[in-house]
């Protein structure tokens, strides 16, 4: 998986191959998972969209 820019990425899994905006979603679902907590969850999702919407590469 890898993030190549806003809306592009790919996604090489075993269920099958993305790439573009779906797999950009897959690509934050996936990542999103293994956090625990459902608060660190929307914490961590508002922090990327934010990130996101101002264009801050941090």
């Amino acid at each position: 998986m890898a993030i190549i820019a806003k809306y592009k990425a790919v996604v090489d899994l075993p269920a099958g191959f993305f790439k573009g905006f779906i797999a950009w979603l897959v690509w934050l679902f996936i990542h999103i998972i293994p956090i625990a907590g459902f608060r660190n969850k929307i914490k961590l999702a508002l922090n990327w969209s934010w990130s996101f919407i101002t264009n801050d590469p941090t």
